[in-house]
């Protein structure tokens, strides 16, 4: 099912990346390489893709993650940005590599919502109960969603109107205010 579903997609997606403009074409192409790798760590776990979407915050990939162990469904998460880290090494287009790193990187962070806050979910849960992994994870990324803020709101009064870090903590800390 994997396979059909990268088979169609891709090329639909390749296509966009090709039309976009700018440095919208290459942040495009991060996005792609990092979701591929989310699909090829399915793909080597076994573990079935139902759906490929595109909104506003991303492209979205929902695989059939009922009956998977932690350790699967960490290898999933930690592939996209696996994949995406090592384009670094292939890709020499400076552009790519600060757009590329900073998707990847910043996917990392223990928010709700993002692969890294899914990842520390996951590594909490091979080690206490799951409702324990839920609180540590929830203060965890309430603190990363404020650091982030406050990252930003630095980088605004000392290095210039730049709000995209301010604008992402902000983001972080609403969905905090609307699942509590």
């Amino acid at each position: 099912m994997v396979t059909a579903v990268v088979k169609m997609i891709l090329p639909m997606l390749a296509v966009s990346v090709v039309l976009a403009g700018g440095p919208w074409r290459v942040f495009l192409a991060a996005i792609l390489v990092h979701e591929l790798g989310h699909c090829l760590g399915a793909r080597l776990t076994g573990i079935p893709l139902r759906r490929f979407c595109a909104g506003a915050g991303g492209f979205s990939l929902d695989f059939a993650m009922e009956m998977v162990s932690y350790r699967r469904e960490l290898i999933v998460l930690l592939s996209g940005s696996g994949l995406g880290l090592l384009s670094l090494l292939l890709f020499p287009d400076p552009v790519y590599r600060t757009c590329a790193l900073c998707l990847n990187l910043a996917n990392l962070l223990p928010l709700p919502g993002l692969d890294g806050g899914r990842i520390l979910y996951c590594m909490l849960c091979q080690r206490t109960q799951e409702y324990r992994a839920e609180n540590i994870c929830r203060r965890l990324g309430l603190a990363a969603a404020l650091l982030l803020w406050m990252g930003g709101m630095w980088i605004v009064l000392r290095v210039g109107p730049n709000p995209v870090w301010m604008l992402c903590g902000m983001a972080a800390l609403v969905q905090f205010r609307r699942k509590n």
